[in-house]
């Protein structure tokens, strides 16, 4: 969608621009991430953390070798996105 919009336009939006590269070994967090994060509460004033709970369920549910590894990854991933949201809100 955002290509179609910068070949409509001529201009590049700002989200093209910025987007990091996926590399595919990285593919698997990236879908465990928004999978995880589709299931995460909210405290009226913006997202909760992910529940550590629920990224054990989720490690047990598709077998994930290195649990620990796996928890603090979709911890730090969390963080930067409760961060970029709570930015974005504040920012108007």
């Amino acid at each position: 969608m955002l290509r179609k919009i910068a070949q409509q336009t001529g201009r590049t939006p700002r989200a093209l621009k910025i987007r990091p590269t996926l590399y595919f070994d990285m593919a698997f967090y990236y879908e465990a991430f928004w999978e995880l994060s589709s299931h995460r509460t909210s405290n009226g004033m913006g997202p909760n953390p992910l529940a550590l709970t629920e990224i054990v369920s989720y490690c047990s549910m598709y077998e994930v070798d290195d649990k620990p590894l796996f928890a603090r990854f979709m911890r730090a991933c969390d963080a930067t996105f409760i961060e970029y949201i709570v930015s974005k809100n504040s920012n108007g």
